[in-house]
């Protein structure tokens, strides 16, 4: 989105009504002799995009309006029209003489937060004001120091944003690493239980097995016995039997 026009009304040495523009896409320069006004263009901008009085070199909003032995005027105004491509709209900022400032929209009052949000999501950031670089910006930018400009590239570059983000997600990541290597050895101490437990057991089964076969080896030996038995002490009998039948006739 790029500036169009600036109209500016009874704004600090501009008397009246003043149009600068159309600007061209590409490149402007505003040139002249010292104080013919070049620096209250910018202080224009900076006015309508919601800027404090001290930024445009002033103690207060009202001493904005044109003050000159031709004229003394109620308010001054400046207002901005953007355009892109078919888009096009316009945002104003007017003072009175009482200290008062409203922004219109279109035409239509609205107020700064509503208009900051509106023209943030037309790409146009309000919040870091990065649009304008002022005078001495160049020269206090130089002497940052490293860290210092490290901080300020993020900054301009939005990517400060996800700095807290990441570093929650750095500490998240570090507490979930903490409490994985305490599940971990927690599971190699549970691992080695399970293994000892499995070995008595697989040892126990091992016996009860082997006690099993050897109760049942001995009750096949024990019936093998009471079967031999059995069939000794029937021949015992028979042979009894003839011998007492022999006896028997004898006596007889």
């Amino acid at each position: 989105m790029l500036i169009h026009q600036l109209q500016i009304t009874n704004f600090k040495s501009y008397n009246g009504d003043h149009t600068l523009g159309p600007f061209d896409h590409h490149f402007n320069c505003v040139i002249g002799p010292n104080g013919n006004g070049k620096s209250n263009i910018i202080d224009a901008v900076l006015f309508v995009f919601g800027f404090k009085s001290s930024k445009l070199r002033q103690d207060n909003l009202s001493s904005l309006i044109h003050r000159s032995a031709f004229a003394q005027p109620d308010k001054a105004t400046v207002r901005v029209v953007f355009a892109e491509e078919d888009e096009k709209f316009s945002v104003s900022r007017t003072v009175t003489k009482s200290g008062n400032t409203y922004y219109k929209m279109n035409d239509e009052k609205i107020n700064w937060n509503e208009l900051r949000e509106k023209l943030v999501s037309k790409k146009i950031d309000l919040n870091k004001n990065l649009f304008i670089i002022l005078q001495g910006e160049v020269e206090r930018l130089c002497e940052l120091s490293p860290l210092t400009m490290v901080d300020y590239l993020e900054y301009i570059s939005g990517s400060d944003e996800f700095k807290e983000p990441i570093e929650v997600a750095e500490k998240k990541y570090i507490d979930l690493s903490v409490v994985k290597e305490e599940k971990r050895m927690s599971l190699n101490v549970k691992r080695k239980l399970f293994e000892s437990i499995r070995e008595k057991a697989e040892e126990l089964a091992v016996r009860v097995y082997l006690n099993l076969r050897i109760n049942m080896l001995n009750h096949l030996v024990m019936k093998k016995t009471i079967y031999e038995n059995s069939k000794n002490l029937e021949h015992l009998q028979q042979e009894l039997a003839a011998k007492n039948q022999m006896i028997r006739q004898i006596e007889t």
